[in-house]
């Protein structure tokens, strides 16, 4: 995330190191507003309810399952000092 910044730096100076910021972090600036511009517009919507609620186990699930993951990666590595 801070390598586009720092070639824009090395390139062009700090204007290039605000193209590269900007050319990073934009895109997904943009997309987050209009997600949840449309997530706002649809507050009443039972689907929206059944998706908010699926999220919360989902999410957590995630989380368990790199966390049994690492877990499991820091016995079975060997020799390797983690």
């Amino acid at each position: 995330m801070l390598f586009a910044p720092l070639v824009g730096l090395r390139v062009a100076g700090v204007p290039g190191a605000l193209a590269g910021t900007f050319a990073v972090n934009l895109p997904s600036s943009i997309l987050t507003i209009i997600v949840t511009q449309a997530w706002e517009r649809f507050l009443t919507a039972r689907w929206r309810r059944v998706l908010q609620a699926a999220i919360i186990p989902i999410s957590g699930g995630s989380c368990l399952l790199r966390a049994l993951f690492l877990a499991g990666m820091q016995t079975t590595v060997g020799d390797w000092a983690w």
